[in-house]
Order: C-alpha cells, then structure tokens, then sequence
C-alpha cells in the first residue's frame, strides 16, 4: 500500500456510512482513526438531538478542529465528517492542506432507512432531509474518490486502497472517479 503519510477524510451525509468504511480503511492502512462526531460541542449534539439541524456557525468551529487534529497527528489518518458543502471542505483543506476525501454516496431512502435503524446515536432520522438540502457533491477540481455507499464493503475499501496507491505514484494528481 501507500509509503507516504495518508491524510484522509471520509465524507457524506449521516447514515452513508462514514464510520464503518473509515475504522475499516484505518486499520488496513494502519491509520489513527477520529470519529468526527465525537468533536461536536455539547450545545450541536444537544441541538441534533432536538432535531434541529445545524448551521454554518455550529459546523465552521467543529471543523476547525477535526482539521487540526487531522494536520497534527504525526500518523496517518482517517477522519470521518459529513464534510456536506464546498465551503466545508475548503475550511477543512485551509487546515490541513494535504487532506484527500473519500465522498461515500448514497440515495435519501437508503440513508433515511440506516439512520432510523441507528443504535446509540444523537441524529435522529428526519435530520437527513437537512444533510441532502445541504449537500454540494464535489466537483471535478476536488482530489475527491466516489464511492457508492451500498456497495459490497470490500470493494469499497479495495477502490480505496488502489486509488490511495494511484495517488502515492502521482502526489499532485487530483481525480474524482
């Protein structure tokens, strides 16, 4: 696999599975992994729980920090954050420049269907209208690799591995498959 430190964000929209594929690519690639949910302030997971969605004044700080954890680590990394707008993954790029981003997509029944079957978790199911009426998919500029979030698991992390090793033989690259 790849030589080179990975810096990686695993983005989408709540119940794509951004948690699941990134603790599974992490440990492939022998990554620290960081749930981006758990660098919510008390007052988002509050709101979110409360079914208000966030807005651009919850998210900027929230990312602020997943990006310095991500740029500060001094290991590889896979990060998880829904990462939904343009503005979003610049801020997080203005952080921490190298960042890659694996984008998880998913249609609005499928991802309504897993977050309402959700254990334990603070979003509830009517919050991902929010997610998709924020959503701005990324461009073609973004070194940004696409993956269909129901696809078969190991084929997502397969694509992943050969796009990280594609990407260590060309490092200035940006695709978007």
């Amino acid at each position: 696999m790849t030589n080179k430190q990975v810096k990686l964000i695993v983005m989408g929209v709540a119940g794509s599975g951004k948690t699941t594929f990134g603790l599974a690519l992490a440990k492939k690639i022998q990554a620290l992994y960081l749930e981006g949910d758990k660098f919510h302030s008390e007052k988002s997971i509050d709101k979110m729980s409360s079914g208000i969605p966030l807005d651009d004044q919850d998210r900027f700080p929230w990312l602020r920090t997943i990006a310095k954890e991500v740029d500060g680590s001094t290991s590889s990394v896979v990060a998880s954050c829904s990462a939904l707008r343009q503005a979003y993954r610049d801020e997080l790029s203005a952080y921490c420049p190298k960042l890659k981003y694996i984008y998880l997509q998913i249609k609005i029944d499928e991802a309504k269907e897993r977050v309402k079957f959700r254990q334990g978790h603070f979003m509830p199911s009517h919050l991902v209208d929010s997610q998709f009426k924020t959503l701005e998919p990324p461009k073609e500029s973004e070194s940004v690799l696409k993956i269909d979030a129901c696809s078969i698991h190991q084929s997502q992390i397969e694509l992943a591995l050969k796009w990280l090793e594609f990407l260590d033989f060309n490092p200035s690259l940006k695709i978007q498959k």
